[in-house]
């Protein structure tokens, strides 16, 4: 395994631990981010590459796929305030994350600019550790 596998496992972990005890309150959530929602297989269709799914929850799914410029981690989101507490709780670990409206799109900021390009959303950045 690698340390962006096990660092994303340990963070959807404890992202689902958040999320389970999160009702989705007034049923509407705050600031959406660009990007519509989309779905699993519309993100590797983008990214060109096939989807293998690793977590299907009430809260997220989760799947990765790689082609041969990088591996990219895919989730999807039956709430913003979830995908919001997910993105809070992978930060601190680092990476580069293209995000849309309940989905999420993880690999190398590099990586990112061409999906982006399909399916819009922003790059968020996580902490900085070089030099740690």
């Amino acid at each position: 395994m690698t340390v962006r596998t096990v660092r994303l496992a340990a963070t959807t972990a404890v992202a689902l631990l958040a999320l389970a005890g999160c009702g989705s309150g007034s049923g509407s959530d705050a600031k959406a981010p660009t990007g519509g929602p989309v779905g699993l297989k519309k993100m590797a269709g983008a990214i060109g590459c096939t989807a293998s799914l690793q977590t299907d929850s009430e809260e997220l799914r989760q799947a990765s796929c790689t082609t041969a410029k990088a591996t990219y981690i895919l989730l999807t989101f039956t709430t913003q305030s979830g995908q919001r507490a997910w993105l809070t709780d992978a930060k601190p670990y680092g990476g580069s994350y293209l995000v849309g409206t309940r989905w999420v799109v993880e690999a190398d900021p590099e990586a990112l600019t061409p999906v982006q390009k399909e399916l819009g959303g922003s790059v968020e950045s996580g902490e900085d550790h070089t030099g740690h």
